[in-house]
């Protein structure tokens, strides 16, 4: 296993390769990450089928090895910058489980958990800048905070500019009308 970390020198790396783009934003979630060989072969299978733009994935692994962590957190906004025009959906057992993965993974990517991390995503890819369905008053850059609480009421994003975005749903939840270009199910039949 190794402790490897991006430099910042690495960003067009960052940027074309999804294993370099994991290895660099996950400190923003996880502080530091032991990566072992079976990471290494998830990522470089992911990132065949993201360049590829079709294919099926089933990943099985025991319980807390990273398959949320790199399928379900990373893969979601590493796909939504190279395919901006692209939906995604992510279902999981439920909808605080559902929240939990963007409170928790995805919106700590997007927008930093501290001052220096707040523009780790937007330096990487400056084309891509978030819309939540919230009050015009709340979805400013200048209220973060209050963004990233109040979208969780209908845990879905889009990309402003773009047609992309992305829903997260829990078991029993309602999709019609929603198309997806990618679909991550992850422990559909959990807790």
């Amino acid at each position: 296993m190794s402790n490897e970390i991006i430099e910042v020198q690495d960003v067009k790396n960052v940027y074309n390769d999804f294993e370099s783009y994991c290895k660099y934003m996950v400190p923003l979630i996880n502080g530091k990450y032991e990566w072992a060989t079976f990471h290494t072969y998830i990522m470089d299978r992911i990132d065949f089928y993201i360049k590829q733009r079709y294919g099926r994935l089933i990943i099985e692994m025991p319980p807390q090895l990273g398959k949320t962590l790199i399928a379900g957190t990373l893969l979601p906004t590493y796909y939504l910058a190279k395919y901006p025009n692209n939906k995604i959906l992510y279902a999981t057992y439920n909808d605080n489980r559902a929240e939990a993965v963007l409170t928790d993974g995805i919106y700590p990517i997007l927008f930093g958990t501290t001052k220096e991390t707040e523009n780790k995503y937007s330096s990487i890819f400056p084309h891509v800048k978030f819309k939540f369905d919230l009050d015009e008053e709340k979805n400013t850059t200048k209220n973060k905070k209050i963004r990233k609480s109040t979208a969780l009421l209908n845990n879905k994003f889009n990309i402003l500019g773009y047609r992309g975005g992305m829903l997260a749903i829990g078991a029993g939840s309602g999709v019609s009308g929603y198309p997806s270009h990618l679909t991550i199910i992850d422990d559909y039949f959990g807790k």
